[in-house]
């Protein structure tokens, strides 16, 4: 019986031991790369985005598509310097420095410019710098350009601009109303709001964009990329990066950089730049200045590396089931000459459970 009792024993142990779930640790993420080309006749990419068929990007040279997973690449009428690109449903929309906003109403084959009531620089005559655009819910587009922000309601035949209309009222000590939409840095819609950060702080609007409500800024300012994640906001940006939380109101970003590589200017350290975010099968990934990519492990809050750090990271999609990354050199790899080159990668990476450890392999884009 005292045999029957100890074997009982060690069989129970066994089996929870063998049967409870495992978490993996950032030592144990392994990243392989497997570069399949240097070449870049494209010119640096400035955004990538992605319609589930084919991948688009927004470079020096103009806009570029790609029919078969990145492999290959063909030039579009766009020959200007492409900023910003949004998709909505078949429709592409992309903003260029200087020359306005095209858009193709057949997913790149010809595209037409749709200025009508953007601003222009009169001493050069050119438009202002695309900043960024966004096609909202209700069928809106946004432009946030360098002379202010602009919407239309008509696929871009029209602007109509906000610097009037985007207010944010004031009912506190008899403070002056505060126009946002001249200074709007970047946008997004979250959670039924919209969402603009300006350079007087972040705001929000319910009613898309009638009336607007200043709610806690983003210390990393600018914002540079957001993310829906876990149904919950997430924002990168110049210093750092950081999670919305309402119920931490009126102080509600949490900041979440253990991680993260540390920057210097000589004297102080400081969170590096993100400049990108994507999700991809389950998991949120960022782009760094200088640092490549870096995955975020929500159940710990804490970021691991995830490849291609000795680069510039400009832009990340998700496409299919594998995530794409933008990226250029900076300098030579400190360790010694021998450095990643630059162009656009692409990460396999196997679907994950809380359990599992993640794998990514990386392989450079060819571009034609």
């Amino acid at each position: 019986m005292v045999w029957t009792r100890c074997f009982m024993r060690t069989a129970f142990i066994f089996l929870v031991t063998m049967t409870a779930p495992t978490y993996e640790s950032a030592a144990e993420i392994r990243v392989e790369w497997t570069q399949l080309t240097a070449a870049q006749p494209m010119g640096r990419v400035n955004a990538l985005e992605s319609d589930g068929h084919r991948l688009y990007a927004g470079t020096w040279n103009g806009v570029y598509i790609s029919h078969d997973d990145g492999y290959t690449w063909g030039s579009t009428e766009v020959k200007h310097t492409c900023t910003s690109i949004a998709i909505h449903q078949d429709i592409v929309y992309a903003g260029t420095h200087g020359d306005g906003v095209v858009r193709s109403d057949n997913l790149g084959e010809t595209w037409k410019p749709i200025n009508n009531g953007l601003p222009r620089y009169e001493e050069v005559d050119q438009y202002g710098r695309i900043e960024q655009i966004l096609v909202t819910g209700s069928g809106s587009v946004i432009t946030v350009t360098s002379l202010g922000t602009y919407r239309s309601t008509d696929r871009g035949e029209t602007w109509h601009g906000v610097i009037d209309d985007w207010i944010v009222r004031q009912d506190a000590w008899g403070a002056p109303d505060l126009p946002i939409a001249r200074s709007i840095l970047s946008m997004t819609e979250f959670d039924g709001y919209l969402w603009g950060e300006a350079d007087g702080g972040m705001f929000r609007s319910r009613d898309n964009g009638r009336t607007w409500a200043s709610v806690s800024r983003f210390g990393h300012h600018p914002a540079h990329d957001w993310a829906a994640f876990n149904d919950q906001l997430y924002v990168a940006g110049g210093r750092g990066f950081a999670r919305w939380n309402e119920e931490g109101l009126p102080f509600a970003w949490d900041y979440r950089i253990a991680g993260l590589p540390s920057d210097s200017d000589g004297y102080l350290e400081y969170a590096p730049s993100l400049t990108s975010l994507a999700v991809n099968r389950g998991r949120l990934f960022a782009g760094l200045y200088d640092h490549g990519v870096y995955m975020f492990d929500a159940r710990s809050d804490t970021w691991i590396p995830a490849g291609l750090q000795w680069l510039t990271v400009s832009a990340l999609v998700s496409h299919r089931s594998e995530l794409y990354a933008a990226t250029y050199a900076l300098h030579e790899r400190r360790a010694g000459t021998v450095h990643t080159p630059q162009g656009i990668y692409r990460a396999a990476i196997r679907s994950v459970l809380p359990h599992d450890k993640a794998i990514a392999t990386w392989g450079a884009i060819k571009r034609q």
